[in-house]
């Protein structure tokens, strides 16, 4: 299968002198909850730990990172907003931040809404201070180096960036806008359909809406589905169940007789599937926002 203005440079590395990349910050990756990558940045001069979700439209802090970094001159009232995750809705309120810091970077007026149905928690405790989504990072271009793991913010270059910064073999697949929500979505293949996904460093495991394969026609393998249960942004579980597909081809690659889990939830109001850690655990992602293109690693080159 053929997805729609893919691109493969085998073996490229980025030429020399087109579009220079500028690291803003080179930030290492630990983990919560055997997945979700933490980053630390820095919030009125204090380390914050960030769980990266990347399939997130909005950035977090839990009331206990409010109350430690006393935010209180940032707050803008019990507004009693709701969010929306994969797995239902959360109630927001909101705070407008003026130094929000990530390497060399100082964000200003950055908005962060308080919530505690949001990350990875034990025992009703958050396991990081809050979560960074595509809003903090919509600005930077993005390379999710999980493999390795950090996470590379670059500074917005002057120009459109038409190639990674990280040697080795990638496909470079067009990021197209949601018409409904501020996030971006690349081709994703199952067996002869095309299916829109989001990246989402958020996700513990890919997974397609069982909406869109109705819609597709894309029919599982007649084998025995196995019924799981998943928890999403908002810590609600949400009913699924792992099917098996002749293939699932993201980027250049082609992966033959995969299982992949089909959830019947609210995320088919926001894409057709999640491209999860399972994946980014072993693939280089490089988001450049600047180009809107996001370049997929066939493989994943150590130390690149």
């Amino acid at each position: 299968m053929l997805l729609g203005a893919l691109t493969l440079w085998p073996g490229a590395g980025r030429a020399q002198g087109v579009c220079p990349f500028v690291v803003a910050a080179d930030l290492p990756v630990t983990y919560v909850h055997h997945h979700s990558p933490v980053v630390t940045i820095m919030i009125k001069g204090m380390p914050v730990t960030m769980e990266v979700d990347t399939g997130s439209d909005e950035s977090y802090l839990t009331t206990r990172a409010y109350d430690r970094l006393n935010l209180n001159d940032t707050y803008q009232g019990l507004n009693g907003m709701y969010g929306k995750g994969v797995a239902g809705p959360m109630q927001i309120n909101s705070v407008t931040m003026q130094d929000v810091t990530l390497g060399h970077v100082t964000l200003r007026d950055e908005l962060l809404f308080i919530s505690d149905s949001v990350g990875a928690a034990s025992h009703g405790v958050p396991l990081a201070d809050g979560l960074m989504g595509e809003d903090m990072m919509k600005s930077f271009d993005v390379g999710l180096d999980l493999p390795d793991n950090r996470i590379i913010f670059y500074d917005p270059p002057d120009c459109a960036a038409t190639e990674p910064p990280w040697a080795g073999s990638y496909a470079a697949v067009p990021l197209t806008a949601h018409p409904k929500v501020g996030m971006s979505t690349v081709d994703f293949g199952v067996d002869d359909a095309v299916l829109a996904a989001m990246i989402d460093t958020g996700a513990e495991t890919s997974l397609i809406a069982g909406a869109a394969l109705q819609r597709t026609g894309v029919r599982p393998a007649a084998v025995q589905a196995r019924a799981l249960g998943i928890e999403g942004v908002g810590a609600n579980k949400m009913a699924a169940r792992a099917e098996e597909f002749a293939s699932i081809t993201i980027g250049a690659e082609s992966f033959a007789d995969m299982w992949v889990v089909v959830a019947d939830s609210p995320i088919s109001e926001i894409t057709d599937a999640l491209i999860g850690e399972d994946y980014l655990a072993t693939h280089k992602v490089f988001i450049a926002n600047s180009s809107n293109t996001a370049f997929f690693y066939t493989m994943a080159p150590v130390g690149g």
